[in-house]
């Protein structure tokens, strides 16, 4: 991240101003970066020890999601040297990968409740 980009240096070669914010900030922009990363191994680590069965369906959701995740990014359209294959269907792989990630959380965050629920219910 440049911080010139968000306008908080008003020039593209102030580099006193671009290392002020490097030095002072970049612990920042890491923890950002792995803070989603971080807490779903957390919670799969809750889950895991709340219920062997819930975190299985999940396993299960999982094995199969990430896989066609990576590959609808490969063949996602890009820049850079390789390109893509360019059959994202008008995405550039940046898109897709918020895409896919971002459906990932979500249903991940849908179907641990609506688990817990039924297996809650069968053990009643």
């Amino acid at each position: 991240m440049k911080p010139y980009w968000f306008g908080l240096c008003e020039k593209w070669h102030d580099g006193a101003c671009h290392l002020f914010y490097k030095n002072n900030f970049g612990f920042l922009a890491w923890s950002v970066l792995f803070a989603p990363l971080t807490f779903l191994i957390g919670l799969m680590g809750w889950v895991k020890n709340k219920s062997q069965k819930v975190f299985m369906a999940w396993w299960k959701f999982a094995r199969i999601y990430i896989p066609i995740a990576l590959v609808l990014i490969a063949i996602s359209g890009g820049g850079g040297m390789f390109g893509g294959f360019g059959a994202g269907g008008g995405y550039d792989r940046e898109g897709m990968i918020w895409f896919t990630s971002g459906l990932f959380f979500l249903i991940t965050f849908i179907m641990l409740p609506l688990k817990f629920r039924k297996y809650r219910e069968k053990a009643e």
